[in-house]
């Protein structure tokens, strides 16, 4: 079992985009350790151009616990607003496409507008409004700290404003880059080899 905690990582989240995480906390069930496979030009298994050191061993996997209580491996972190920003809405939640959330986020919203002001389809409640819940311990605070609280304007709802827990209005940069939203992930990896 590897156990990692707090430190500060990167991961693509519904894109190729990275997403800053901060407060990150890991803890994860490794597989036995053996020799990665060598290819013979397909998969699986790694080409001799990979320069792989001889008698390098590593994880085959990671995953659900192998005990039978049923716990899995996860990955708990706080998602700056500033990444999601540069988050596109996914297609399928944007006006025209096949889940359309009635809010009406145009395909030039962000990630961060959909969280903040919810997504409904069909009636259904998809997505709850949303207020980061968690600041980065390593960003400058904006005003007077968390909690901040995020504002939206125009038929898009758009992120445009942002409030420090005494209310006060704050510059927006410095409050998305201060302000995060709490998150947890179920992992599970095939081999990792970090050259």
């Amino acid at each position: 079992m590897l156990d990692a905690n707090p430190g500060a990582m990167q991961l693509p989240l519904l894109s190729e985009v990275l997403v800053n995480l901060s407060s990150a906390k890991i803890h994860l069930y490794l597989g036995a350790s053996s020799e990665p496979l060598a290819s013979s030009g397909t998969a699986p298994g790694h080409l001799a151009s990979e320069h792989l050191r001889p008698g390098l061993a590593s994880f085959e996997g990671s995953g659900p616990s192998p005990s039978s209580n049923g716990e899995t491996s996860q990955l708990c972190a706080n998602l700056s607003a500033a990444s999601l920003s540069n988050v596109a809405v996914p297609a399928a939640y944007a006006t025209g496409g096949s889940s359309a959330c009635s809010e009406g986020y145009g395909v030039a919203r962000s990630l961060l507008d959909l969280l903040v002001g919810g997504c409904t389809v069909s009636g259904d409640e998809l997505v709850s409004p949303t207020q980061p819940d968690q600041a980065d311990p390593q960003a400058p605070p904006a005003g007077a700290g968390a909690p901040y609280k995020l504002t939206q304007s125009g038929a898009g709802h758009a992120v445009t404003g942002c409030r420090d827990k005494n209310n006060a209005q704050v510059t927006l940069a410095t409050c998305l880059n201060a302000a995060a939203f709490s998150s947890a992930y179920r992992l599970e990896t095939d081999r990792v080899i970090i050259k």
